[in-house]
Formats: structure tokens, sequence, C-alpha cells
């Protein structure tokens, strides 16, 4: 039994690791780690064998500020830990967390964060922890190999397609050199919003999403009277298709052209013959006005849950207490030290 280091740039034995698991998701891969983490952050792929059995773990290693210590956490989107088989025993998936636990303390690493995948089955009969394992709430998703469930829309949101359409409203796929059209409007959206600054992307950002190998990504616009009046982009690999990220220009908000985008999103979907849509949940894991738009294209709904494992607890308390003196808040988020 062992515990394996990889780096990105190993691309090849990284994209053999993930092979050998039951299934993965773009944000599984080294291509999408080196696309989407910062410079001064590190992505690697952990991967540790016992027997006939495998487990795979994407993870970010950040340095904390102002201190020699190091935490692990997760890629943009929904990534988590990965396995070869639902059945792994007790045993193995201690074995591992011992081996994991020991390359934290050799890497001064005191905390780890992972955004586990709503959509991919895990052994949670082994992994369940409610102080480890954080139901933090749902996501949508669309079913594609039901036609049944896929009319499940909402009625409104079928009639406000229909308007769409009738008004002269299309969606067309765009071409991969017109990936920086996406970017501006997606900017401009988020400048809009207020967004923080973990949703800015930069030109490079799209520019390499669009041309990745490890999976497959597309950009659909809509457009009305000869303008384009919003953009999606989506990310394909194996049965997944996730909605990634979304730009609505201000003066085009009242159409809501997003609706007609994820609708013909699903379509390419069917056609392609893949299983799930993913749309995500509300902003931060939240029941707000976001979630609830999601909610009207499905009536399907996956649990999001992270995994929150401190290793180092006098350092990690340490920390809090640095940044926080005494009047420490009462706060859910991990590490609390990052709030």
């Amino acid at each position: 039994m062992s515990l394996i280091e990889i780096p990105p740039d190993n691309k090849k034995t990284w994209l053999k690791e993930l092979n050998n698991m039951l299934t993965y998701d773009t944000y599984h891969t080294s291509e999408y780690a080196r696309i989407s983490v910062e410079k001064s952050a590190q992505p690697l792929l952990l991967s540790y064998v016992e027997d006939n059995y495998k487990i795979c773990f994407p993870i970010v290693v950040r340095n904390i500020e102002n201190s020699s210590f190091y935490d692990i956490t997760s890629v943009y989107g929904y990534s988590g830990l990965l396995f070869n088989d639902l059945n792994i025993p007790e045993t193995v998936w201690s074995n591992f967390e011992k081996s994991l636990v020991k390359y934290c303390y050799q890497k001064n690493i005191i905390s780890v964060f992972s955004r586990l995948h709503p959509l991919i089955s895990l052994p949670f009969d082994v992994l369940e922890s409610p102080e480890i394992i954080k139901n933090i709430n749902k996501t949508v998703f669309i079913d594609l190999t039901s036609q049944e469930e896929q009319k499940q829309q909402s009625a409104s949101l079928r009639r406000q397609i229909k308007k769409l359409k009738e008004i002269g409203v299309i969606v067309r796929l765009a071409e991969k050199n017109e990936y920086p059209i996406f970017a501006s409007e997606y900017l401009k959206t988020m400048n809009r919003l207020n967004a923080e600054k973990e949703y800015l992307f930069s030109d490079d950002y799209f520019k390499n999403i669009v041309h990745a190998s490890d999976f497959q990504s597309f950009i659909l616009f809509a457009e009305f009277e000869g303008k384009i009046i919003g953009g999606g982009l989506f990310l394909c690999c194996n049965e997944f298709i996730q909605y990634h990220l979304g730009a609505v220009p201000g003066e085009y908000m009242h159409l809501s052209p997003l609706k007609i985008i994820i609708d013909s999103a699903r379509e390419i979907g069917c056609r392609k013959g893949l299983k799930y849509l993913h749309l995500g949940g509300g902003y931060a894991g939240k029941d707000d006005n976001l979630f609830v738009f999601k909610s009207r294209f499905s009536k399907q709904r996956s649990i999001f849950r992270t995994w929150n494992r401190i290793i180092n607890q006098p350092e990690y308390d340490k920390l809090v207490k640095e940044r926080f003196g005494d009047q420490i808040p009462k706060s859910d988020y991990f590490p609390l030290y990052r709030l």
C-alpha cells in the first residue's frame, strides 16, 4: 500500500489513474487543474493503492499567509475523492487516511478541504462522519436519459422559452475563436454583480478551457436582432455536462436568455448521449434566487457535500486565534482562519 504524488505536468500518468476509477469529471483532470489554479498554489493528484482497491484525490496545496504552513483545497467546481470500487473495506479507507495524515505532516499541511462531486457515488457507509463530511445543500441536475423527467420543467419556464423563440431569439454554438466575446461579457456580468475575486477569470483561462484536450467544452450564444444577448460555457467529460459559467449583458437581463441557453445545452447533451446536465446550486451553496432559477429546469436534486479534515489541531487553533483573537466567529466556514 502506498500514497503516490502525481504533478499536473505528468498528464499521461494522471489521466491513466483517473481511467482506473469508476468515473470522473472535468474538475478531476490535470488540464483543468493547470488552467484554474493560481500560480502560487500547487495542484496534485494523490493516488493510493492497496490490494485491488484504488483511491484518487485531486488536491490543491496552498501556502497559508504569514506562516510556514500549508493547507489543501480543491479546484473551482466539484472535484473530490474517486474510487475504483464502492465496496471498499473500512481497513483500506483507514489506511488511506493514515497515509494522508502522514503525508500532510511531512508537507506541513494542517487542514484538508474538498468539494465532493454531487453526481459521483462515494462509499458513504465508510466515509460518513458528521465532523468530516458536511452536507452543504442540494444541487440541480437534469437526467438526460429520461425524456419524461426532462418534461418536468416548470410550466412557466416552458412558456418563457417558447416566447423567446417566438420573438426571434436564437441559440448558436460559438466558434472556438469567439471565446473572447464570452470572456468579456462574463467579466462585465461579474463586475455588475460585485462578484468576489475568485470568480474573475483571465482571458487565458477561457482560451485554455476551449482548447483543452482532457475534456470538451462549448459556448452557446443567444442572439436577438443580430446582437448577442447572453452566453453559457459548458464543460463535458464522460457522462457529465457541467453548466460552468453564464453571462448576460445588463440591458438584456429582462429577457432572461440563460433559460433558452440552458435548454439548448440540454438538447445537445441528449444528442451526444450523455447522462447528466449538472446545473449546480445557489451562490455559496445557498437557496437563493440562482438556486430557484436552476430549480425550474428539473425536479432532480443531488446532495452537495464537502470533506473537511483538520490534520494539525494545535496549529489550526493557533491560526484561528491569530486571525480573530478572542472574537472567534460562529461560522461553518472551513478552514476558519481563511474566513
